[in-house]
C-alpha cells in the first residue's frame, strides 16, 4: 500500500513524493503547493511499539528555502496521528540588518527542542568574517514533545 511504501521511504530516509505524505495526512496541505515534488526523511524515532516519529525535510520550489515537518504516525493502525511545522531553513541575506537562524536537535526519544536565533549586525561592517559583523544575538527555545499517543505539543 502507499502507506507501507512511506514508512519504508521514512525509515530509508530515502526521497519521498510529496503527494504520498500530503494524501495520507502526515503533512500540513495549506502551503504544499509551494514546495519540490519530492521530500526526504530526516529523522525516525521510535516512541513505543507503536508510535513512531519523523521529521521531514522540503525545500521550495525557488530552492530558496527548506522546511522541516514533524509527523507522529501509529504504525499499527496505519495512521498519522498529528502533523507540526517545526521551521524553515533560508538562505541568509548576510547584508541585512537582522536575520534568523533555526536548528533543532532530538532531545530524548519523545523531545524535539527547536532553537530560534535572531542575529543583529553592526551597522558598520567590514569584515570579511560574518561573525566579526555580529552586534549581538537572540536565541529562544521551544521543546516539542511527542505523547506515548503520538500527539505532538509544544512548551
Amino acid at each position: 500500500t502507499k502507506y507501507d511504501t512511506v514508512l519504508q521511504q521514512l525509515d530509508a530516509r530515502s526521497e519521498i513524493k510529496t503527494q504520498d505524505l500530503v494524501d495520507l495526512g502526515m503533512i500540513d496541505t495549506s502551503v504544499v503547493s509551494q514546495f519540490e515534488k519530492n521530500c526526504n526523511s530526516d529523522t525516525t524515532v521510535q516512541v513505543n511499539d507503536s508510535i513512531y516519529y519523523s521529521i521531514i525535510r522540503t525545500s521550495d520550489k525557488d530552492g530558496i528555502c527548506s522546511y522541516f515537518f514533524l509527523t507522529s504516525i501509529n504504525r499499527k493502525r496505519q495512521e498519522a496521528v498529528a502533523s507540526q511545522y517545526l521551521h524553515p531553513d533560508c538562505d541568509v541575506d548576510f547584508s541585512s540588518d537582522t536575520y534568523q537562524l533555526y536548528e533543532h536537535f532530538i532531545a530524548s526519544k519523545d523531545e524535539i527542542e527547536v532553537i530560534h536565533t535572531t542575529i543583529f549586525q553592526k551597522k558598520n561592517r567590514v569584515s570579511a568574517d560574518e561573525e566579526q559583523n555580529i552586534d549581538r544575538k537572540q536565541t529562544k527555545k521551544g521543546l516539542i514533545t511527542i505523547s506515548q499517543t503520538g500527539q505532538i505539543n509544544a512548551k
